[in-house]
């Protein structure tokens, strides 16, 4: 009976340390596959996180944006805007802003501002945005703003703060700034939502061929731009 109980303890003490390596084992590639990107303030480049605790941040973030991106022969366009709905105080904030007879710029409380990633200088009507105005010979990184004069003329607004809250904007940071053309769809979209239209994209696209477009609701903000030789 005894030797029956040592055989059995011994046994049970090995299907133990087993499936306790097996547990750290799985933990170890459990924490592998959680490893997430997170996107750099200077370059845009990309690095892992092996901690994995922003995982469910970084889910959050990609669900909170919408993106478009343009490939060209030197590299790419991205533009990320914020996911936000027709409803809600940006909405009611933006209608207002639309509607009245007040200068204004669009903000929102609850998403980032927009944003734009290009590896290739671009040229907008009145406005030069290159690369590398972080870190030289790496993407440019800008905040864009839809700012609206009394007159109820628009202007997209560069600025070289990138990555900053939907109502952060320093002024003191913007760079440059274009027209932008408002205009009511036809077809009103839900959230907000961006394109980068190529030039055989469309039927009216001046400033350069290339046209960035936004959407939000009914409304539709639109201006041309060119890739620097």
């Amino acid at each position: 009976m005894r030797r029956r109980l040592l055989a059995l303890s011994v046994l049970m003490a090995a299907i133990s340390g087993a499936t306790a390596q097996s547990s750290g084992s799985s933990t170890a590639e459990e924490r592998a596959r959680d490893r997430v990107v997170k996107e750099q303030r200077d370059d845009g480049s990309l690095v892992l996180d092996e901690s994995g605790l922003t995982a469910g941040f970084e889910q959050m973030r990609q669900m909170m944006r919408t993106t478009a991106s343009l490939p060209t022969a030197h590299g790419e366009v991205v533009v990320h805007v914020p996911r936000i709905p027709g409803v809600g105080p940006d909405w009611k904030a933006a209608e207002a802003l639309i509607a009245g007879d007040r200068p204004g710029t669009l903000e929102f409380q609850v998403g980032g501002a927009i944003k734009l990633r290009t590896e290739v200088d671009l040229a907008f009507e009145g406005a030069a945005v290159p690369a590398g105005n972080i870190v030289a010979g790496h993407a440019g990184l800008y905040s864009l703003w839809l700012e609206r004069d009394a007159a109820g003329a628009w202007q997209l607004v560069f600025n070289r703060e990138p990555d900053v809250w939907g109502t952060m904007r320093d002024r003191a940071a913007d760079v440059a700034r274009t027209p932008i053309e408002y205009s009511r769809r036809q077809a009103p979209s839900g959230m907000m939502s961006t394109s980068l239209l190529a030039p055989d994209a469309g039927t009216t696209l001046g400033g350069g061929g290339h046209r960035l477009v936004i959407a939000w609701g009914p409304h539709q903000w639109s201006a041309g731009f060119a890739l620097a030789p």
